[in-house]
């Protein structure tokens, strides 16, 4: 995306070319595809967007109090971490864009989300572990202490994976 022009960019996969860009409000930082729909945290605007990938049609629009960060689709839901609140992610339903249920993972903030087929994971980058939580309920079910500065994560259907936000390795998770 592009943070300065309010745009997100579309290119083709094989060479990298330019096929459109779609404006999208001050501050776009994540983009994720669902598989039907495009979504983007439009930090400016404290917005998530849902835009129809043939033509940028925006076909829902998600006001929150805080900026959205990080994001991952669960099958039904797509998570939203909150920017300034910190530990507080946000499961939107896919289909029509309603808030479904918002979730406390900590004190310090979520640099990161990944869904690994039934957990959500989230990041909790000051206290330097990575927690999960049932992407059904919403509720805790464990993670990984001693993870260094865990910035992204990864699920690579089999095991999550975290970056470490200060050195140039990635933690195994599970």
């Amino acid at each position: 995306s592009s943070v300065t022009a309010g745009s997100i960019t579309e290119l083709r996969a094989s060479d990298g070319a330019t096929l459109a860009k779609y404006a999208v409000g001050a501050q776009p930082y994540y983009v994720l595809f669902d598989g039907t729909s495009i979504w983007v945290s439009v930090y400016g605007t404290q917005t998530l967007l849902k835009l129809d990938p043939a033509d940028g049609t925006v076909l829902a629009q998600v006001t929150f109090d805080f900026a959205p960060g990080p994001l991952t689709f669960d099958g039904t839901r797509i998570w939203v971490a909150l920017e300034v609140a910190p530990g507080t992610m946000v499961a939107v339903n896919a289909a029509d864009g309603t808030v479904e249920r918002s979730v406390q993972t900590s004190d310090s903030g979520i640099t990161g989300l990944t869904f690994d087929g039934q957990r959500v994971w989230a990041t909790d980058y000051f206290d330097n572990e990575v927690k999960a939580f049932s992407a059904d309920t919403g509720k805790f079910q464990g993670g990984a202490r001693g993870v260094p500065t865990p910035l992204g994560l990864y699920f690579d259907h089999g095991r999550v994976w975290a970056a470490d936000g200060q050195s140039p390795t990635v933690t195994e998770i599970t």
